[in-house]
């Protein structure tokens, strides 16, 4: 479906980017963080580690597609859709709650590789306020 086809149907897509950021299926932003590595180059955020995840968008709506490492996708992914990285706290170590059911608590930053609209950084950005408000965790600030 097009950029403009979701746009007169008012598909609500950070609620559709949402599922797939909570996914731990092929392609989702849960599955590839439990792959990644923690700390690294995504660094650490106050005292926890963080990881970065990869993703690919449409640039008009900013509805994510995929998340993976681009070594691992298609061209047909990576040649049609732009890039970006989540940057995300890991809560591990012996100051956090023992009850946490998604140790990826929090969405930090998010930066882009490639086109984007406004529309999509808009989407993208609602999309990370719903994460971090569905993840966030009862009196453990981060």
């Amino acid at each position: 479906m097009t950029g403009f086809l979701k746009r007169l149907f008012r598909i609500d897509i950070p609620s559709k980017n949402l599922k797939l950021m909570l996914s731990n299926k092929n392609g989702g932003m849960i599955r590839l963080a439990n792959d990644e590595s923690i700390g690294g180059n995504a660094g650490s955020y106050k005292k926890f580690p963080c990881v970065g995840t990869n993703f690919y968008f449409d640039k008009d709506t900013g509805e994510i597609i995929y998340f993976n490492n681009p070594q691992y996708l298609p061209e047909s992914i990576i040649n049609v859709y732009s890039h970006g990285v989540f940057r995300i706290v890991v809560l591990i170590g012996k100051n956090v709650p023992q009850n946490i059911k998604n140790i990826f608590a929090k969405i930090l930053e998010v930066r882009y590789y490639g086109d984007a609209s406004k529309e999509a950084k808009k989407n993208i950005e609602a999309s990370i306020n719903l994460y971090n408000e569905k993840c966030r965790i009862k009196g453990f600030d981060i």
